[in-house]
């Protein structure tokens, strides 16, 4: 014959407590209470037969979970439209920047410098550039994953030396 433990119903009420808790149930709550309430049973009277502590576990369970649909007020469209969470940020993907070409806004001096692309604030290091200016992302330094590598564009180089000798 099978002996349930007042351990043993502690145990499950610390485990249904947990899944409650993540996956946010009122019916894994009520589990988690019925367990606990059968814990303190079992250490009165640990006589008691495996079958009434089933029944005692399944009416304080969905005994729960019945008043609890006449007490908590479900929330409106307009409530639960506030209360959702914001959409999470999503990190740069430096693999979307690589081997494109920009103009820079801003110069690059002493080989840093910055550029925004789309709504995104990169870092980069180069060589020195004008505004203006056409340059390639060539990489992304490893150890900082929001410092672009970019060179200047040799055609655009050419483009402007051969406008400027006309």
């Amino acid at each position: 014959m099978f002996i349930v433990q007042e351990w043993m119903w502690m145990a499950l009420a610390l485990l249904l407590v947990t899944f409650a808790g993540t996956l946010r149930s009122l019916g894994l709550t009520w589990a988690s209470i019925a367990a606990t309430v059968m814990s303190g049973i079992i250490w009165a009277d640990p006589t008691l037969p495996l079958l009434h502590q089933a029944l005692i576990f399944g009416i304080i369970t969905f005994g729960g979970v019945a008043l609890s649909q006449f007490f908590i007020k479900p929330k409106t469209d307009e409530e639960s439209a506030e209360a959702e969470e914001d959409e999470p940020i999503k990190a740069p993907d430096p693999a979307k920047v690589i081997n494109r070409t920009f103009t820079l806004s801003e110069p690059i001096v002493d080989g840093v410098g910055t550029l925004e692309v789309d709504g995104v604030t990169w870092r980069l290091r180069g060589e020195d550039s004008a505004a203006g200016e056409q340059i390639r992302v060539i990489g992304v330094d490893g150890l900082q994953l929001d410092q672009l590598i970019v060179t200047k564009e040799k055609w655009a180089e050419d483009y402007v030396y051969r406008g400027g000798e006309g």
